[in-house]
C-alpha cells in the first residue's frame, strides 16, 4: 500500500504506512522487514526534503544489514543514504556513497541498479560543476536503461542529460531530452518525474525565449508538486510569483495529465 501510495505522489499516506510496518516489524523482531521498512521510509522523507531523517533510515539500516548480511542490501542502502547526503549539501560524501553502490551493483551484475547510481554520480558531478563527467555519466545510465528496458531509470537519466546539456549552453539539445523524459513520465503514469520534467523544460526555455514562456511550464509543474503536496511546490511559487505568463498552452509535447 505503501509503495502505491508514493508511485501516485500521495507522500504523506506512503509515510505513514511505512512507518506503521517498521512498527510492526520490531514488533515480531524481523531484522530483514525492519531494513525494507527502513529504506521505504527513506525514500519518501527524500521526496519530502526531509533529509536528516532519511539518512537517519538509512544509516540505522545498514547498521542492521551489516550484523544480518546482504551484499544486495547493502548496495541499495549505500545508493539511497548517497542521495540524502547530496541533497543535504554533502556531495563529496554523497559521491563517494554512489560510487560503493555502483561498484556492488556492478560485480553483483545488476545492470538496473548499476543504471540508477549512474545516475547519482552524475547528479554529484553536477553539483561539482564537472559537467562532461556528469552527462557521460546519465548518457552511459541511459543505456543501460534502454537495454535492460527499465524505462524509469530512462526517464530519471534523460532528466540528467538535459541538464547537463543545458548547464552547458546546449539548449535544443537539452529540450529534446526534456520532451523525451516528460514522455516516459507520462507513459509510467509517474507524477512527480513529470513534474521534474517539465520544471527542467522551463528552466531550457527560459534560455531560449524567456520568462514568460517558462512560466507557462513551471506552473503545470507547480500544479502537480502541489496535488502532492511537495516541499519543491513552494521553492516553484516563488520563481512564479514576479513573472506575469500567459494563458496555458496546449503544447502536446509539454503536457503532463
Amino acid at each position: 500500500m505503501g509503495i502505491a501510495f508514493g508511485q501516485t505522489g500521495k507522500f504523506q499516506e506512503s509515510l505513514a504506512q511505512f512507518r506503521l510496518m517498521l512498527l510492526l516489524e520490531r514488533e515480531v523482531g524481523d531484522m530483514h522487514g525492519q531494513v525494507w521498512a527502513l529504506n521505504n521510509t527513506g525514500e519518501i522523507l527524500v521526496r519530502l526534503e526531509r533529509h536528516e531523517a532519511a539518512r537517519a533510515c538509512y544509516e540505522e539500516a545498514l547498521s542492521l544489514v551489516r550484523r544480518i548480511g546482504g551484499r544486495q542490501e547493502m548496495g541499495i542502502l549505500h545508493e539511497n543514504l548517497g542521495t540524502a547526503l547530496r541533497e543535504s549539501g554533502e556531495t563529496a560524501r554523497s559521491l563517494a556513497s554512489h560510487r560503493r553502490a555502483a561498484r556492488m551493483f556492478h560485480d553483483l551484475r545488476d545492470l538496473r541498479s548499476e543504471a540508477e547510481s549512474l545516475i547519482s554520480i552524475g547528479l554529484a558531478y553536477q553539483e561539482l560543476g564537472r559537467y562532461a563527467d556528469a552527462l557521460a555519466s546519465f548518457t552511459s545510465a541511459e543505456q543501460i536503461s534502454r537495454e535492460t528496458r527499465s524505462q524509469d531509470s530512462r526517464q530519471r537519466a534523460l532528466l540528467g542529460i538535459a541538464s547537463a546539456r543545458r548547464a552547458t549552453g546546449r539548449y535544443l539539445d537539452a529540450l529534446a531530452a526534456g520532451r523525451e523524459a516528460l514522455e516516459v513520465a507520462r507513459q509510467l503514469g509517474a507524477a512527480f518525474e513529470g513534474a521534474r520534467a517539465l520544471e527542467g523544460l522551463g528552466d531550457t526555455v527560459l534560455a531560449l525565449h524567456g520568462d514568460s514562456a517558462a512560466a507557462l511550464l513551471w506552473q503545470r509543474a507547480l500544479t502537480l508538486y502541489e496535488r502532492m503536496a511537495v516541499p519543491r511546490a513552494e521553492l516553484l511559487r516563488h520563481r512564479l510569483a514576479s513573472i506575469v505568463y500567459p494563458a496555458v498552452s496546449q503544447d502536446p509535447h509539454m503536457n503532463m495529465q
